[in-house]
C-alpha cells in the first residue's frame, strides 16, 4: 500500500504558518497549562465532542482513537526557540500511561515492515527532557512506510521547523485520515492510514 500526504493538512499547515484564518471545522482552543515541570503551553486543538478525552503532554495533545490504535490527530505549538535542540532523541517508544484502554506496543510493530511515525516528530521536542520521551509514546505513532517517513514525512517536518523560525511560532494539527476498512497490523489491530 502505497501512503499519501493530503493536501487538506499541508493546507492547514501552511495556513497555521501563516496565520491566516483556519477553515470551519477546526477551532483555535488555547488551553494554558502551568505547572513547575512543564511550564506554559498553548495548543491549536480540532473541534472535540463532549464525550472525547484530549490528553495532554507536555510538547503535545492528542485524541486517542481506540479503534483504530491511534491517535485521530495530534496538535502543539511550535516557537522558534524550541527548535533549538537541547536533548537528543531516546528512541525509547513505550506504552502511553495516559491512554486508559492502552496503546499500541512493540509487538504490533515488530516485523510488520512499517515504521514507528511519529506525528509530533521528536525533532520538534528537543527543548525538553520530558517532552522528548513523551514524543516516543505509542500513541503519537502511527505505521509508516519505510520510503514515507523518512522520505517526505521527514522534509515536511524539517520545513514545519524552518516556519517555525520563519514566523517566530506556528500551531501544528497533524494525524492519519482514519477510516473503517484500513488493514491492520499487530494483537492491537493497529490500523494503517493510506493517508497523513
Amino acid at each position: 500500500m502505497k501512503q499519501h500526504l493530503s493536501g487538506f493538512v499541508l493546507y492547514l499547515m501552511i495556513l497555521g504558518s501563516l496565520n491566516a484564518q483556519v477553515p470551519s471545522g477546526i477551532h483555535s482552543f488555547r488551553k494554558h497549562i502551568s505547572s513547575p515541570t512543564i511550564g506554559k503551553a498553548h495548543f491549536e486543538i480540532p473541534e472535540t465532542k463532549p464525550k472525547d478525552k484530549v490528553i495532554r503532554h507536555s510538547g503535545y495533545s492528542l485524541l486517542y482513537n481506540e479503534a483504530q490504535e491511534q491517535a485521530s490527530w495530534v496538535a502543539y505549538e511550535l516557537t522558534d526557540t524550541e527548535t533549538i535542540k537541547l536533548y537528543n532523541r531516546t528512541n525509547k517508544f513505550i506504552v502511553d500511561p495516559m491512554v486508559q484502554t492502552g496503546s499500541a506496543t512493540q509487538a504490533d510493530y515488530k516485523g510488520s515492515g512499517y515504521d514507528r511515525g511519529h506525528l509530533a516528530p521528536a525533532g520538534d521536542m528537543g527543548w525538553s527532557a520530558l517532552a522528548m520521551q513523551e514524543s516516543f509514546y505509542y500513541s503519537n505513532m502511527s505505521p509508516q512506510e519505510p520510503g514515507f517517513n523518512r522520505g517526505i514525512w521527514k522534509n515536511l517536518e524539517e520545513k514545519v521547523r524552518d516556519w517555525a523560525l520563519e514566523n517566530k511560532k506556528i500551531y501544528i494539527v497533524t494525524g492519519p485520515v482514519l477510516r473503517n476498512g484500513l488493514p491492520k497490523i499487530g494483537p492491537d489491530h493497529v490500523a494503517v492510514p493510506e493517508y497523513f
